[in-house]
């Protein structure tokens, strides 16, 4: 019958929260970012998120800054995706051919694309992969819709493997140059070399503001990349890539990287921190509060000297020492966090709390039969005071979520992982909000504010039902 009882008592107090609107919202939104949470974990595992997040070489085929990709159909805007080219794949836009002459070898690929976007790219970068021995020489063109070429590059490879930056590199800055000097008359000192490319040819083509962007209408772009090679047994791959300014669900950042990383990682870091925390610390303090009233005397002045003192230590100073002389991590914030509110203003409100319980008349009855001190305070004074806690533990949870935040906003939390706070402290870093990058400082910003939403409403319904006067409210 007890066990009956209490279950039927359980169920009643789960009937009651989900009368309120507020505990269903909370509800959805808990269940919401903790599917997110198992999805992070089983898709980007620690292992793998830790060791790529900080890997540049990872993030190089991707646009820098691109906004969202569902931000072209919100806008009406026809924002250019990435266009890549690899000569290694099938591609009907792709045609190859050899030449062997003699000692020579010549390799030419035609690349051709069609571009009716309403932006330009925002960078052309290009891999070469070759078979050689002797140094080959290897020209890149581009020739436009209007039947312009425009030498890119030329030059010799020394190695297999060749990462041109096409975008900035000086040679192709240099043939620009002379493109714009030989058409218009005039030197340009820094031109903008895929916006001269993709531009309607008129005065003010290197200028964002007055350029306008060439489409194809029927006609298409080239680019031939063709290889002089001092060998029979030679080959010549490609990967070219034309960026453009729309990636995946949530863009870029200024280092390529995928914003949907942060945001689904810091769904478990912001769960596993707030909750575990919340719960360890309270129990601490029930614990602590609970030894203090039933003891008294001595135990009860020195553990609330100790409070005292605790609630006078400026928290965040002792963390940065913390982070000084020893390497943070989000274990080292943790404990640390732990150790630092082991004796907070929840020991004294514990403890006034537990002084009641100790009049009541089951604690005499626990007395008479011979229970240890102990006992009473894990069995008795804890187990009556934790219905009125919990609303407390649920609200609190919040406060710790905002904290490991706040903490990798200040530089003080992992370095590693991908957290909401970490995300907020690089865009507020880049200037995220003087270029309005929005998508990559809103969707952490809300997500923050969700979660913390979502507990606090569960909170306050709980302790509308513990505590039945505000109901009233």
């Amino acid at each position: 019958m007890p066990r009956t009882n209490s279950a039927s008592r359980r169920f009643a107090v789960f009937r009651d929260l989900f009368s309120y609107k507020s505990a269903i919202t909370g509800f959805i939104i808990i269940i919401l970012v903790s599917i997110l949470s198992v999805y992070a974990i089983i898709v980007y595992p620690p292992s793998v998120v830790t060791r790529v997040w900080s890997d540049p070489e990872y993030w190089r085929d991707k646009p820098v800054l691109a906004l969202p990709t569902w931000y072209s159909s919100l806008t009406g805007l026809n924002l250019p995706p990435n266009i890549v080219f690899d000569t290694r794949e099938q591609d009907n836009r792709i045609l190859k051919y050899t030449v062997s002459l003699n000692e020579y070898t010549e390799h030419e690929i035609t690349l051709t694309f069609n571009y009716d976007y309403d932006a330009f790219p925002s960078e052309i970068n290009a891999y070469v992969y070759a078979k050689f021995k002797t140094n080959p020489l290897i020209t890149i063109t581009f020739i436009r819709p209007d039947g312009r070429e425009i030498k890119l590059w030329s030059g010799t490879l020394n190695q297999n493997e060749t990462f041109i930056i096409l975008s900035n590199s000086p040679i192709t800055k240099k043939n620009v140059q002379e493109y714009y000097l030989n058409t218009f008359g005039e030197y340009i000192y820094d031109p903008n070399t895929e916006i001269i490319l993709f531009a309607v040819e008129k005065r003010g083509m290197d200028k964002p503001d007055t350029a306008e962007v060439l489409k194809s209408m029927g006609k298409s772009y080239r680019i031939k990349i063709r290889g002089t090679f001092f060998e029979k047994d030679s080959e010549l791959n490609v990967r070219l890539i034309i960026y453009g300014r729309v990636w995946g669900i949530l863009g870029t950042d200024d280092r390529r990287r995928d914003l949907l990383i942060p945001l689904i990682w810091g769904a478990p870091v912001a769960l596993s921190f707030g909750i575990s925390l919340s719960v360890i610390i309270s129990l601490l303090h029930m614990f602590l509060g609970s030894i203090s009233a039933w003891f008294g005397g001595k135990a009860d002045f020195i553990l609330q000297k100790i409070t005292e003192i605790y609630m006078t230590v400026p928290f965040l100073s002792v963390l940065v020492m913390i982070a000084m002389f020893y390497k943070i991590s989000i274990e080292v914030v943790f404990v640390s966090v732990i150790i630092l509110s082991l004796f907070g203003g929840g020991v004294k409100s514990s403890r006034a709390l537990a002084l009641q319980i100790k009049q009541q008349p089951f604690i005499e009855a626990a007395k008479v039969y011979g229970a240890s001190g102990l006992r009473i305070v894990v069995r008795y004074i804890i187990y009556a005071m934790a219905p009125t806690l919990v609303p407390g533990i649920i609200s609190s949870i919040p406060g710790f979520v905002f904290l490991e935040a706040a903490l990798a906003y200040l530089g003080l939390g992992d370095p590693v992982l991908p957290t909401w706070g970490k995300t907020i402290n690089e865009a507020n870093s880049a200037g995220a909000l003087y270029h309005f990058y929005w998508w990559w400082i809103l969707p952490p910003v809300l997500m923050l504010i969700s979660i913390s939403l979502a507990f606090s409403l569960m909170g306050y319904a709980l302790d509308k039902i513990v505590n039945p006067k505000l109901r009233e409210l």
